[in-house]
């Protein structure tokens, strides 16, 4: 709603924006373990909510590219949508799940100077094998990784090294190409359009979550729950879907958008994270709360004065009768 009311896109283009802008980023989530490390019960559950949401947000997009595709008397059949969009989590999740079993077993017979390499290569065959029978590769791998992570495997911790690398590698990779492919338009009220955008796509997540998560904030604490209304950068799935969808609907306007969203995304929540972590984010609510409770005083002290002096001169004798009783 805010695509299409600010920047005058149709429905659909309003649509695969906020689709992109979605998902939460894991990768800058990751990097907050070292700073916000005594606040784990609110950081797993965004770096959760991170790794679940960002195949969503790279699936969505690509189900409303297809609609564009789809012959005029499709468009108003929103069952061949939604059964292609479940085809796509069933099979990527069934694909994923028997892959990673299967892989965890060879693995542990494997020598640990291939172990790395193979599950390298196994991202790929499963992405490749449920694209192949309709599902989502993407979805694919993230459950055949979860799978292989979290059973026992042989040569964990070289595995871990070298993955650590390798999708360090990627992600600079996606980065620079988006980088290399955005060309920013200094019109002054575009530059002002886009800010607010990213601005209006930051702070509707505390709000929300002031909503969803209400009656949680003592489990989690003042910090806690800061977190979980704040840490919410945009960056990988946002970077590597929004060329496609640039491309397909022609408008490089797309690229700056989300280009935006994920750069003030990811500056104002680093901001909030160091804040949490240097005990600053709750001085400022106490000082917050020291100066609402002294101007509510003042208010209060205000209403009451008011009420005194009221009370004051309801008793006081008119003139008029002071009068009478001279006469």
């Amino acid at each position: 709603m805010a695509a299409k009311l600010i920047f005058g896109f149709s429905w659909l283009t309003a649509f695969l924006i906020g689709a992109i802008v979605s998902g939460t980023d894991a990768s800058v989530i990751f990097t907050f373990e070292d700073s916000l490390k005594n606040y784990r019960d609110a950081l797993t559950i965004v770096k959760v909510e991170s790794i679940l949401n960002s195949p969503l947000s790279v699936l969505i997009p690509l189900l409303l590219l297809d609609l564009i595709n789809l012959s005029p008397e499709k468009t108003l059949a929103p069952g061949v949508y939604i059964s292609q969009f479940w085809q796509m989590i069933a099979a990527g999740i069934g694909s994923g799940v028997v892959i990673g079993l299967a892989i965890t077993k060879a693995l542990s017979k494997m020598l640990r100077e291939y172990s790395a390499l193979l599950i390298s290569s196994i991202a790929f065959l499963t992405f490749g094998l449920a694209e192949s029978i309709g599902g989502s590769g993407m979805l694919a791998v993230a459950v055949a990784g979860f799978i292989i992570g979290n059973l026992a495997i042989e040569h964990r911790e070289k595995v871990i090294e070298f993955q650590s690398e390798f999708s360090e590698l990627l992600r600079i990779s996606v980065f620079t190409l988006l980088g290399a492919q955005v060309f920013l338009d200094l019109n002054p009220l575009l530059l002002i359009a886009e800010f607010l955008f990213a601005a209006f796509v930051f702070i509707l997540r505390p709000i929300l979550v002031s909503y969803i998560a209400r009656g949680k904030s003592d489990e989690l604490g003042y910090e806690g729950f800061a977190i979980l209304r704040f840490a919410a950068p945009r960056g990988i799935s946002a970077a590597a879907v929004v060329p496609i969808v640039s491309a397909a609907l022609v408008n490089n306007m797309v690229l700056d958008i989300v280009f935006m969203v994920i750069f003030f995304t990811v500056l104002l929540s680093s901001l909030a994270a160091n804040l949490i972590a240097g005990g600053k984010a709750r001085a400022m609510s106490e000082k917050y709360d020291k100066i609402k409770g002294m101007l509510l005083g003042r208010k209060i002290e205000a209403e009451k004065s008011e009420e005194e002096e009221k009370e004051t001169a309801d008793n006081e004798p008119s003139p008029e009768i002071n009068t009478n009783r001279e006469s």
